[in-house]
């Protein structure tokens, strides 16, 4: 079993990674005349965005098995990432609340998302080729 924990850790760190960014992707697109490939963004952006829990979960639980070796600032940055996450969809989720001030705070806690990932990613990679 612990075999297959850092497998499972990588995979499920890679899919969230690219569920991000498919997530940001439609914010990008959707400032372009490509209307096809907007639209498509558009259709997969919430979907994904629980995939990105699900994979962040994942990847989190199963990157346990490397506790006593990463920094513990790398897995505070997964956390933050992860609340980060919850949060942007929670604006989402309670937009009607929010009225017209939810996109606002659905753009702030995705900007707070990208940045707390970005950081996180790059003590990730640090911690991961050191353990190498």
């Amino acid at each position: 079993m612990e075999a297959i924990l850092p497998i499972v850790d990588m995979i499920a760190a890679k899919l969230a990674t690219i569920a991000v960014i498919l997530v940001v992707l439609k914010f990008v697109l959707i400032r372009t005349k490509m209307t096809r490939i907007t639209a498509f963004f558009q259709r997969i952006h919430r979907p994904v965005s629980y995939f990105i829990l699900f994979f962040a979960l994942l990847h989190g639980v199963s990157s346990l098995h490397a506790f006593q070796e990463v920094d513990l600032f790398v897995y505070f940055l997964g956390l933050l990432s992860f609340i980060s996450v919850l949060a942007t969809i929670g604006t989402h989720v309670i937009k009607e609340k929010l009225d017209q001030a939810w996109m606002k705070w659905h753009r702030i806690f995705t900007v707070i998302t990208l940045i707390i990932l970005a950081v996180h990613l790059i003590f990730g990679f640090i911690a991961y080729f050191s353990l190498k």
